[in-house]
């Protein structure tokens, strides 16, 4: 039985068998938004968040994957596919992200994700800020 230990300062400390993982997303400096779409919210934000969250699901965050977007597509980003590869070799629960609009891609991409994660039916765990 592998023993996870949780990745953040912050954590749940009560008994668990739940484990997690955290995604986070950003943009690079030169990247200019969407007309409609919002900043990310900061690393360490989305950090805080995610501590957050996992503390109320009762949740050890064991892994986390920056996904630096940019132009490319999600299948050539290193912290997407970095995730996928831990998920599907580690089997967590849940995958835990800041925002919704973390999770906002745009159509190529939310139907890799999807076709990635459905295999092993996350639970998906956002906050609105």
């Amino acid at each position: 039985m592998t023993d996870y230990q949780s990745i953040y300062t912050n954590h749940y400390e009560g008994e668990t068998y739940r484990f997690g993982v955290s995604y986070l997303r950003e943009e690079p400096a030169d990247h200019v938004a969407d007309l409609y779409a919002e900043k990310y919210p900061s690393l360490d934000e989305q950090r805080r968040i995610i501590e957050q969250l996992a503390q109320e699901a009762q949740t050890l965050i064991i892994a986390e994957f920056i996904d630096r977007c940019g132009q490319s597509p999600a299948e050539e980003r290193e912290g997407i596919t970095d995730l996928f590869t831990f998920w599907h070799n580690t089997h967590p629960q849940v995958l835990f992200a800041a925002s919704e609009d973390v999770l906002g891609f745009n159509t190529h991409d939310n139907f890799f994700v999807e076709a990635e994660l459905m295999e092993g039916g996350p639970e998906v765990i956002t906050t609105d800020r």
